[in-house]
């Protein structure tokens, strides 16, 4: 069985790998709702790091912090964007929703480096 510092680095590998390889999650970053899965992925892999660490309330703010900063409101990264930027392209608000979550690692110290990607 594999220790909490093995799941905890396995965790963080995946993470960086859906930022460099977000193809193998969700498909094409360009289709319909590319922006709107990957925030869901990529959610769903965050909290089980946080929760890894006992770091959930640290996640949410974070989250929220980064949330108010891009003017979300009550709506996530993809549709808040979308409200912003009318007409935007699906590569577009992937592109965004990607970058909200790299600033969100950024606050939380996750390594989503390319090296980070291949441990």
């Amino acid at each position: 069985m594999k220790s909490v510092d093995q799941i905890l680095v396995e965790a963080n590998k995946t993470i960086a790998h859906m930022h460099h390889r977000p193809s193998m999650y969700i498909g094409s970053t360009s289709r319909p709702s590319a922006g709107d899965m990957f925030d869901g992925m990529i959610w769903i892999t965050h909290w089980f790091w946080a929760t890894i660490q006992s770091r959930e309330n640290e996640f949410r703010q974070v989250v929220a912090a980064i949330r108010e900063s891009h003017q979300c409101s009550c709506q996530g990264f993809p549709d808040a964007f979308r409200r912003h930027n009318p007409g935007s392209d699906d590569e577009s608000v992937f592109e965004h929703v990607r970058k909200c979550w790299a600033e969100i690692d950024a606050k939380l110290g996750i390594d989503i480096s390319e090296e980070a990607a291949r441990l």
